[in-house]
Order: structure tokens, then C-alpha cells, then sequence
């Protein structure tokens, strides 16, 4: 099931970044695998990510946005995950790395706890929200006039 969940999950926040941006600009890049830019520091393969097209023309195949859907992984990974994304592909020029990282924490898919951490480059700190989903049935019992 935690598959399920990371890959509805990973679909939705890429689907809805997409809708921000005219599709005829930008390029899906799915679960493509990145080596650093500054030697041996490693590569890494994001969950999901958006390209301009500009950037694939103009050489730097590097997207500006990257997804990492957190189920199994703790947040703290997560967040280090973003941070080496954008430490390590932004050659000579910040502009042509990534610009945008966005964390999808899936706390506990039973009780629907997701996180969302939106990171820019040079940010310290993130823009989040917090979801707490509940079941149909448990809407129902609420607006129920017997409870």
C-alpha cells in the first residue's frame, strides 16, 4: 500500500505545479537521475521534476523544479535531499539550477497526515501546509444530527 499511496501522491502535486505553469513551456522530466556538477559529490534521481523547454535548448538540461514524495523517508532526509538538488546542480549560474523544491510528507497514509514544504534556492526556511484528511464516514458522523 505505501507505494500506492507515494505514487497518487507523487501524480497529484506534479499534476498541480504543471497547471501553474502553460504546458507548451515546460517539460515533465519524471524520475530522471541527475550526477552533481561539481565532481564527485554524487547523483541523485528526484521523484518527479519540471523543466522549461528554454533550458533543454540552451544546454542546461537541469530542472528548476523538483518533487521528493517523503513516505518511508523521514522529513529530515527529505529536506537534505532538496538542499544537495539545489547545492549541486546550479552550475557557475544559480539561474540555470534548480529553483524550487517541493517536499510531500506523507505522515501516516492511514490516518491521511500529509506535509507539504515548498523550498526556493537561498530560503531558509519553507512555506508549509498541513493536511489532515479524514474518511467519508467519519465526515458523516460528524454532520450526523445524533452525535
Amino acid at each position: 500500500m505505501t507505494k500506492l499511496w507515494h505514487e497518487v501522491v507523487n501524480t497529484k502535486a506534479i499534476n498541480a505545479a504543471e497547471r501553474q505553469i502553460p504546458t507548451e513551456d515546460v517539460l515533465r522530466v519524471g524520475s530522471t537521475r541527475y550526477e552533481s556538477h561539481y565532481g564527485n559529490l554524487g547523483a541523485k534521481e528526484a521523484d518527479d521534476g519540471i523543466m522549461p523547454k528554454h533550458r533543454l535548448l540552451g544546454g542546461y538540461g537541469v530542472p528548476s523544479f523538483v518533487l521528493e514524495v517523503a513516505n518511508t523517508q523521514s522529513l529530515a532526509d527529505a529536506r537534505e535531499a532538496i538542499q544537495w538538488w539545489f547545492q549541486n546542480l546550479s552550475p557557475n549560474n544559480a539561474q540555470h539550477g534548480v529553483q524550487y523544491g517541493l517536499i510531500v510528507k506523507i505522515g501516516n497514509a492511514k490516518l491521511g497526515d500529509i506535509t507539504f514544504e515548498l523550498w526556493r534556492h537561498n530560503t531558509r526556511r519553507p512555506k508549509t501546509a498541513h493536511l489532515q484528511l479524514i474518511r467519508q464516514q467519519q465526515q458523516d458522523q460528524k454532520l450526523s444530527p445524533d452525535h
